[in-house]
Parts: structure tokens; sequence; C-alpha cells
């Protein structure tokens, strides 16, 4: 019986799949960075502004006058405009992380399935019957069992492990 081992890290990382999903993330990455990030800054800056001053306006304005009364309303408008901005901002960042972490998932799950694929061939054509991935950092990839036929002892085990005498 032959036994073979690979170094799942580096394949992984070293298979061109791979370095492409890296740059298609770091794009991703890029698109959403900066500019989306300032503008977004810029918006909730100026809600906060909005909030202030009218805070201001109104401590320098006398209570229980028709003014104050409009810029206790215009205040707590621009209050919860500052609120509900910054609760759609989050809600949007957290769904836009959840999309990228699941469009990654998928990717990666998909080459480790090529990876598999393609050590069951090497496997086959070089006569190992294991093939085992030496895992560090990386993927976890399954031992794979080529040309051997396997006994299923799982009704024997049971019965034994029951106190029964295995079925015949």
């Amino acid at each position: 019986m032959r036994f073979a081992r690979f170094d799942a890290d580096r394949v992984f990382n070293e298979y061109h799949k791979t370095k492409k999903l890296r740059e298609e993330i770091s794009i991703k990455r890029h698109d959403m960075g900066p500019d989306s990030a300032n503008t977004e800054v810029r918006r909730r800056l100026e809600l906060s502004r909005r909030v202030q001053e009218l805070s201001e306006r109104l401590k320098n304005n006398a209570k229980n006058t028709p003014s104050a009364t409009e810029l206790e309303q215009d205040l707590r408008i621009a209050s919860l405009e500052l609120e509900l901005y910054e609760l759609k901002v989050g809600r949007e960042a957290t769904h836009k992380a959840d999309l990228a972490i699941q469009d990654m998932q998928r990717a990666q799950a998909k080459i480790l399935g090529e990876i598999t694929v393609e050590v069951k061939k090497l496997a086959a054509a070089h006569g190992y019957a294991f093939v085992i991935p030496e895992k560090g950092s990386g993927p976890d990839l399954p031992v794979i069992v080529v040309g051997v036929e396997l006994a299923d002892i799982t009704d024997e085990l049971i019965a034994k492990l029951n106190g029964n005498s295995p079925p015949k």
C-alpha cells in the first residue's frame, strides 16, 4: 500500500484560482473603501453639525416662544435623521460584509473541491492508496482514499457496543 502527502497550505495558496479570488476580494474591498466611507463620514458630520447648531440656537433662545417651539421640533427631527442614518449605514455595512463572507466561502469551497478532484486523479495515476494533506493554517482538506475497497463494519461495531452478537 502506497501513501502520499501534500502541503495543503501551499497548494491552496499557489493555485491560480486562489490568487484570482484574493485579487477579486482586494478589488471589492477597495471599491467599498475610502470613497464610500468618506461620503458616509461627510453625511454623518453634516447631520451632527445640524443637531449641534440647533441645540446651540435653542439654548440662546427664550423658552416658551414660538421660535423656541419650532427649534425644538427641528432639533428632534434632525436628531432622528442622524439616528436613522447611523442605523441604516450600520445595517448596510453589516449586510455587505455578510454577503462578501458568503461569496468568499462559496468560492473557497469550490476551490477545495477542485483540489480534491485533482488529488484523487493524481493518487489513482500514481497508485497511492492514501493521500494525506498536511494541515497548517490553511484550508481543511480530507484524507483521500483511492482504489481501496473498505469493509463496512458499522453493523458489527454497533452490535458489539450494544452487547449483541453481530448479524451474520
